[in-house]
């Protein structure tokens, strides 16, 4: 398998809750009352598997390696532009937290937030699995050997190995601090 194999199987349990969120939207659109249970578990998938796990794996693991390859000028574009992608999606996920605490605590003006971030990510994310999946991951995968990409394989199993312990052990010392 090649490294970019388990990305884009990722990718497509990113687009499985990305549909889930457009349905949600209909229903807070419709109702005025969102479901903030779905929106925090749906908040923790895209910080914890979208962002952490996945765009870990991309951005610590395989755009790292391509740093060091010498691609040409379009390839490094994407690479910049999906980097730039991954901010805004964490800075949008952030702004939807925000909303949803807000709206929690009595705001019923953060309806529109809330609405507006959901409609941010279902916009962000099929075009930008779109780049990637057709774009980029091909493409970059010419510039590494076979040796480059079994250890990449390796490296993204350690990754996300570890994540579970990263998160837990996080979340215990936040709430020793507290």
């Amino acid at each position: 398998m090649l490294p970019i194999g388990p990305l884009m199987i990722e990718h497509r349990l990113i687009e499985r809750i990305i549909k889930l969120w457009r349905k949600e939207q209909d229903i807070i659109v419709s109702s005025r009352k969102p479901n903030l249970c779905f929106i925090d578990s749906a908040i923790d998938f895209m910080r914890t598997y979208a962002d952490r796990c996945h765009h870990g794996k991309e951005e610590d693991i395989l755009f790292c390696a391509l740093r060091q390859k010498p691609l040409p000028e379009q390839l490094k574009k994407i690479l910049d532009e999906l980097l730039e992608e991954h901010k805004i999606a964490r800075k949008t996920v952030a702004a939807l937290a925000a909303a949803k605490d807000k709206y929690a605590a009595g705001s019923l003006d953060a309806l529109g937030s809330i609405v507006e971030s959901i409609t941010a990510i279902t916009t962000l994310y099929p075009s930008h699995i779109q780049k990637e999946d057709k774009q980029f991951f091909i493409p970059v995968m010419d510039y590494f050997t076979g040796q480059e990409k079994d250890k990449m394989l390796e490296d993204f199993r350690l990754f996300d190995q570890s994540l579970i312990h990263e998160k837990y052990k996080s979340m215990v010392a936040a709430m020793e601090k507290s």
